[in-house]
Formats: C-alpha cells, sequence, structure tokens
C-alpha cells in the first residue's frame, strides 16, 4: 500500500493506491492542479479564499454545493429586486384586500390611517421604513385642533400600521416588521382622569326606559334590542343578522354563528332569566328577527328619550352588557359570552367599574305586567 500525504487549501489530504504508480500518477495530478488553480486563485485576499472553503464545508454538511448556494441567494436578490414595493403600492395591495374581509366603516379608518401615515414618502422603498419612522409619526401626529394625539389614538394607529408591516412579512416583502417591537402608549395622569370621568356605559334607568318605550311603541323591536343589552351580541354584524332560528329558547343559548361572528367563531350565550322574559314577550307580541328599518327607528327611539350624542356612548349596548355582567358573573364567563380571545381586550376596551347592585338591577329589567 501506498500513501499520499498533501497539503492543499492549508488542510492536510491523506489518500491510499494499491500501487506506486497509482499514487505517482495522484501526485503529479495534484501538483497540475495546484499550479493551474493555484494561479487563478493567487488574485484574490487570502480572508476570501478561507472564506470559500469554510462555505464549501457549510453547504457539504447541508447536502448541497456551494455553487447551488450562491445561485439560490442570487435568484432571491433578483426576485426581490424585480418585485421591490414602494410603501404606497404596498400599502394599496394591503388595502385592496382588506376591503374584500372588513365592514366598509373599519375599512374607512384603516385606509385614513394607512395613507396619511405613507402620505410624505408613498413613492419610498418599503425597505427603508424602520422602528423610528413609525414611532417619530405617532409621536408627532396632531389632531385638526392642533392638540397632540391621546395615547388611545396612537395605540389604534399602531394597530394598524403592525397589521400592515406584518401582511408585507407574510407577502415576502420584508424578512421582518418594523413595528413588531413598538409597545402600547400608556395613558397619562391628564388622559386618565378625563376617561374616568367620561361616559362609557348606560345606567339600569336608561336601559329600562328604552326598553319601556319599545315594549309600550315598538314591539317588534324588543327582542333584538334584549338581545343587545342582556347578550351582548355586536350591534351590527351579529344582532343585524340574528334570526330566532340562534335562539335556542329550551336550551336557554343564544347561538352566534360563526358566518356573523367578528372572529369567525361559533359561540353559545347563556340566556339571562330577564332576556328569556323579554324574548317570550316579544315572540307573543308581534317582535320579529331581523327587524326591518332598524337603524332608523332604533335612531329614532333614541332621540326621544334624549339618548343619543355624548348621553349614548360609542357601543353603548355591548359595553353596558360586558360591564354588568363582569360585576356579576366574573371575567371568564364575560369573556366568553363577549367572544374575546383573551382577557386584555376584555379590560381594556369593555370594563367599567359598576357596583354589584347596579348590576343585579340592570339584569333585573323584564318586561312590565
Amino acid at each position: 500500500m501506498y500513501k499520499l500525504d498533501v497539503r492543499m487549501a492549508g488542510r492536510r489530504r491523506r489518500t491510499t493506491y494499491s500501487t506506486r504508480s497509482k499514487a505517482e500518477a495522484a501526485l503529479r495530478e495534484v501538483k497540475r492542479s495546484q499550479k493551474s488553480y493555484g494561479d487563478m486563485f493567487a488574485r484574490y485576499p487570502e480572508a476570501t479564499r478561507i472564506e470559500w472553503v469554510m462555505a464549501h464545508e457549510l453547504a457539504k454538511e447541508g447536502g448541497f454545493s456551494l455553487m447551488e448556494a450562491a445561485t439560490f441567494y442570487k435568484d432571491r436578490v433578483d426576485m426581490r429586486e424585480e418585485t421591490r414595493a414602494t410603501l404606497g403600492t404596498s400599502i394599496r395591495a394591503f388595502l385592496r384586500e382588506k376591503q374584500k374581509l372588513v365592514k366598509e366603516r373599519s375599512y374607512r379608518s384603516l385606509s385614513s390611517t394607512l395613507e396619511r401615515f405613507g402620505e410624505p414618502r408613498w413613492n419610498g422603498s418599503l425597505g427603508d421604513e424602520c422602528r423610528s419612522s413609525i414611532l417619530e409619526w405617532l409621536n408627532t401626529g396632531q389632531t385638526r385642533q392642533k392638540s397632540p394625539w391621546s395615547s388611545r389614538t396612537k395605540n389604534s394607529y399602531l394597530t394598524d400600521l403592525k397589521n400592515f408591516f406584518n401582511w408585507t412579512v407574510a407577502e415576502g416583502h420584508l424578512d421582518a416588521s418594523p413595528a413588531q417591537h413598538i409597545r402600547r402608549f400608556r395613558s397619562s395622569d391628564a388622559e386618565l382622569a378625563k376617561d374616568e370621568e367620561a361616559k362609557k356605559i348606560l345606567t339600569p334607568d336608561e336601559v329600562e326606559k328604552l326598553m319601556r318605550y319599545l315594549e309600550e311603541s315598538e314591539s317588534d323591536m324588543v327582542c333584538r334590542a334584549a338581545l343587545l343589552f342582556f347578550a351582548g351580541v355586536r350591534p351590527e354584524r351579529e344582532a343585524a343578522t340574528i334570526s330566532f332560528d340562534e335562539v335556542l329558547m329550551d336550551d336557554e343559548l343564544v347561538h352566534v354563528r360563526a358566518s356573523r361572528a367578528k372572529d369567525r367563531q361559533n359561540r353559545y350565550i347563556p340566556i339571562a332569566p330577564n332576556l328569556l322574559e323579554w324574548l317570550d314577550w316579544g315572540l307573543s307580541n308581534g317582535a320579529s328577527l331581523p327587524v326591518d328599518n332598524w337603524d332608523k327607528r332604533w335612531l329614532k327611539a333614541r332621540t326621544k328619550l334624549n339618548l343619543t350624542g355624548e348621553a349614548w356612548p360609542h357601543d353603548a349596548t355591548r359595553h353596558s352588557f360586558a360591564s354588568y355582567h363582569l360585576a356579576l358573573h366574573g371575567d371568564d364567563a364575560t369573556r366568553k359570552a363577549l367572544g374575546h380571545g383573551n382577557f386584555e381586550m376584555l379590560f381594556r376596551n369593555y370594563r367599567t367599574l359598576v357596583r354589584t347592585d347596579d348590576a343585579e338591577r340592570y339584569f333585573s329589567i323584564c318586561p312590565g305586567e
């Protein structure tokens, strides 16, 4: 046996041959290669040659060649250049997709946020966006009255921006979202004080007054109103389409179908005793589900009772249900009834502290004799 012991590319290489002639032939080939290829690679810096060797070994471990790795990476870079997105074109594409999936009001709000964010650099590269540019926009934004945006407004816009940049990552335009690690803004002491003074829910007296009016003057609206106040269904998407087929009187459950739920999840809401009485009363007095011309008639009823403007908080029926239900039944039951996946949403957006006796009063509102 004959052994050939040579150094190639800075590494020792030993090979065994059965005959002397074969070993000598192999040595001649090594010397020829060293002379031919040595001249070729001599012009490159030593650091580059070492990097090639390391890359070759790494590719070998992965089961592919160095050329295959380089070609794959180059193709990816070329593809990125061909589809290099601007901030404006990306916003337009995102909004086109969202328009098919969200309600008109939500779409308008989302569109307003993103177009204002993108307007100063609409034709700039999407890849130029970074955490600092997003924070600068949020921290320097002002209302029409030239007041700084509140933390609530900033957080709302931040949510929209995170959704947009997450989409760009999913589409392959960016490797990571520049908004990913931006935390929610904390309310200032002044904002907290103002928020505490603002009206967020209806009182039991106001709810009873409205239900009495419907009972006496708009009986066909009673069941939908009762579902809003005492089951907490979402006012538009859920309440507008629910029918008596989803009101399971024998099981004392309201079935919110996935096709109508905001989160696209089926859920059952237990029917409270007073809600059961309202539904029974409605069925005996011509109530309908869905209700014809609801929006106009609902506004008319509230206007008659001075329950409009600041007297009617945003999402008043659902927020009222959540707050009073939470006081009686706790966060887990309330979260499930509302269809929320986490406690943060419940406590941040729906919780108003109420006394237990007020909650008991709320869920004791029943049809008159």
